[in-house]
C-alpha cells in the first residue's frame, strides 16, 4: 500500500501545481484586462475587438509559454497518475495483482467467445477473490 500512498502524494502535488498555475494565469488575464483589450491581426493588420477564450489562450501561450506548458504538463500528469492510483486501489481491493487482473480479463474474453454448448455452466472464479 506504500506505493499507492506515494502515487497519491504525487497526484496531489501535480494537482496543486495545476491549480496554482491556473490562478496565476487568471491573475495575468485580470491584471492585463485581456478580455477588454484590442488585438491586431498580423496577417491583415485589422484590429480585433471581439476577444474570446481562444484568442486570450493564444496570447497567453505565446507570451507565457513556460507557464502554460507547465500547467498543461501538470494537468496531464495529474489525470494519468490519478487513474493509475484508482486502478491499483481497485485491483488491490479485489485482492489481485496487475498481472492477475489482465490474465483474468483474457480468460473472461475467451469464455465469452465460446458457444453456449461448449462452455461449462459455471464461470471459474478467482481463488483470491474473497469479496
Amino acid at each position: 500500500m506504500y506505493h499507492a500512498e506515494l502515487f497519491s502524494y504525487f497526484v496531489q502535488k501535480c494537482l496543486y501545481g495545476s491549480i496554482i498555475i491556473y490562478k496565476l494565469l487568471v491573475g495575468i488575464i485580470e491584471r492585463l484586462n485581456l478580455f477588454e483589450a484590442t488585438f491586431i491581426n498580423v496577417a491583415t493588420g485589422e484590429e480585433v475587438h471581439e476577444v474570446d477564450f481562444f484568442l486570450v489562450g493564444q496570447y497567453l501561450t505565446m507570451q507565457y509559454f513556460p507557464i502554460v506548458g507547465l500547467g498543461i504538463l501538470l494537468s496531464g500528469m495529474s489525470l494519468v497518475l490519478g487513474f493509475f492510483v484508482l486502478f491499483h486501489l481497485y485491483i488491490t481491493s479485489r485482492g489481485m495483482t496487475t498481472n492477475e487482473f489482465f490474465k483474468w480479463r483474457d480468460v473472461r474474453k475467451l469464455y465469452r467467445s465460446q458457444k453456449p454448448i461448449d462452455r461449462p455452466r459455471t464461470f471459474p472464479l478467482n481463488m483470491y477473490d474473497n469479496g
